[in-house]
């Protein structure tokens, strides 16, 4: 059995959250909505790094994806029906477009390399603006080129979850009663093939969040709050129970997952369990 202890980090009221991420070194990004404001808060622990309010946002935004490598504040958003790209310049208080994107996605996944990592849907592995049927995009945000554009091509299964450590790459693809878990290697112009596990059973769908550390692959299954636990080895993943002590996840429950960290929104209570 895997065990794991949970820490409370913080609390806040919930019902004013529209989004939160969990990011490197413990960071923690949340956006909220207070009196028709839409404000972004970065928080470490109890410390509060930023807090600005988001201006051309409504409470009704959409965000897919707030996360930062560097100094850089990166926003991923709903508008217009098109994702939008965007830094964030905390200095100036101004959103700064880097580009649209046009394909369905499900995940986007920020690197601390800057390289933006884009799983998509069905819809867009099959759009016809995507001919050759790729699963999952790279973008580096701040030269804005497109990279590996010769991998991930015509893979059938849509993406749901990415996990980026250094150089390592884990994938979770949504099969046909099944889920894949890719292991990649990434060089730089190329992507090499590590491993790529089944696990049969439709127990395992729409698993939206992974986290990884010391070959244990961790999968989130958010709107059923299930966790998987799995150890790599050299034939293949092996399934073994997970506990989490400290927390009681009996209220409403939000994953995020970065590397080997996970965090926890129970209720209005934030949980920080290392993996």
């Amino acid at each position: 059995m895997l065990e794991l202890t949970a820490e409370r980090v913080g609390s806040y009221e919930r019902e004013n959250i529209i989004y939160f991420n969990a990011g490197r070194d413990d960071q923690v990004f949340i956006v909220s909505v207070h009196d028709d404001k839409v404000i972004l808060e970065v928080m470490k622990g109890s410390s509060l790094l930023i807090k600005k309010e988001l201006h051309g946002f409504s409470e009704d935004a959409h965000f897919y994806l707030v996360d930062s490598y560097d100094d850089t504040i990166v926003i991923v958003y709903l508008e217009n029906h098109t994702c939008q790209l965007a830094a964030y310049c905390v200095n100036s208080n101004k959103i700064n477009p880097i580009c649209s994107f046009l394909l369905s996605a499900n995940v986007f996944h920020l690197s601390e390399d800057g390289l933006l990592w884009i799983g998509l849907t069905d819809e867009g592995m099959y759009d016809e603006r995507n001919p050759q049927g790729k699963a999952i995009f790279a973008f580096h945000t701040e030269d804005r080129t497109f990279y590996f554009e010769d991998d991930f091509k015509e893979m059938m299964h849509e993406c749901y979850a990415v996990q980026s450590i250094k150089s390592d790459l884990y994938v979770c693809f949504e099969g046909e009663d099944c889920c894949i878990i890719g292991h990649y290697q990434v060089g730089r112009d190329r992507i090499r093939t590590v491993a790529e596990y089944v696990l049969d059973g439709d127990q395992y769908s729409y698993c939206d969040q992974l986290s990884v550390s010391k070959k244990r692959v961790l999968l989130i299954q958010s709107h059923e709050d299930n966790l998987f636990a799995f150890h790599e080895e050299n034939k293949g993943l092996s399934e073994t129970d997970v506990m989490i002590h400290g927390i009681d996840r009996k209220g409403k429950t939000t994953y995020r997952a970065v590397q080997d960290r996970m965090f926890i929104f129970n209720d209005n209570d934030l949980y920080l369990v290392k993996f």
